[in-house]
């Protein structure tokens, strides 16, 4: 059976959707800049995708001569202005 969503939730809902499309318009494919939050040091990496329920994924690799594995990081809606900086526009 079908779960009725109430107003509220519908419009919360309505309100995400399109904070994902503008996140998807200014972040997805852009390269960034980021200081990683587990090990503090500054990471380069690109926006793969931006999920349906609010999450940046920003894969990363090796900055030259640092011994630093690749890896993938995740940004919550609305924190990605704080943590990433485009790549080229400073």
């Amino acid at each position: 059976m079908a779960r009725k969503l109430s107003k509220k939730q519908l419009e919360q809902a309505a309100v995400l959707h399109v904070k994902v499309q503008r996140a998807r318009s200014i972040w997805l494919g852009r390269c960034v800049k980021f200081v990683h939050l587990l090990d503090d040091k500054v990471k380069l990496g690109c926006v793969t995708e931006v999920t349906d329920d609010g999450t940046i994924v920003v894969d990363y690799q090796l900055i030259p001569g640092t011994d630093d594995a690749p890896g993938t990081m995740y940004v919550p809606l609305g924190c990605e202005v704080g943590v990433l900086m485009v790549v080229g526009e400073e």
